[in-house]
């Protein structure tokens, strides 16, 4: 899931990433990588307030 994710937002096709990298961190969600990768996804398709809770989820800075 994430490799595909991680196409997906190669391509800046970042609403249809956010499904994968959502299933991918509930399944590993030590996984800092993917909450970076997530957050920026719901960034970039104006999600400000669910990027913001990842953050605070995983303390993530911003």
């Amino acid at each position: 899931m994430g490799a595909l994710a991680a196409n997906h937002l190669a391509r800046q096709d970042a609403r249809r990433a956010i499904p994968l990298l959502e299933r991918a961190l509930e399944r590993q969600p030590e996984r800092e990588d993917l909450a970076r990768k997530l957050t920026a996804a719901y960034l970039e398709t104006g999600q400000h307030t669910r990027a913001a809770e990842l953050q605070r989820e995983h303390a993530i800075d911003a």
